[in-house]
């Protein structure tokens, strides 16, 4: 995937600059994102994702020394993954408000109370599934 991301650079000196960014602060940027999605392959995902977004601010990156542009490697790795928790975690509000809108007043007591309990289990899972 990660050639396919490259490819899309025009200037082969930009290409070749974000390939040994990619290279030198992939297991960084892995690790970090890891420690907050908890699920190895979306982090995988948001790691490529990071990288197409490196790309936007590659004439910024060339200008930082080693230690800033890894500082701001991570901190856009760890931004595109508190981003991708915070969408999931709105989704999984959004879907929490739909099966209680769902329910009627209609409905007794326990039937409530047993797909509220569901709700709140699959609240629970959703942001851990893949998207």
């Amino acid at each position: 995937m990660i050639t396919t991301i490259l490819l899309q650079i025009e200037k082969e000196d930009d290409r070749d600059f974000i390939a040994s960014v990619f290279e030198r602060y992939r297991r960084l940027m892995f690790s970090e994102i890891l420690k907050l999605i908890h699920d190895t392959w979306v982090a995988e995902d948001l790691m490529q994702d990071t990288v197409l977004k490196l790309i936007d601010k590659v004439d910024l990156l060339k200008t930082m020394n080693a230690k800033r542009l890894a500082a701001y490697v991570v901190t856009a790795a760890k931004n595109h993954a508190r981003d991708y928790l915070r969408k999931a975690a709105r989704s999984t509000e959004d879907l929490f408000e739909d099966m209680e809108e769902t329910i009627s007043d209609e409905t007794n007591l326990e039937d409530f109370v047993i797909r509220l309990d569901i709700t709140r289990k699959m609240a629970e899972i959703w942001p851990q599934l893949p998207e």
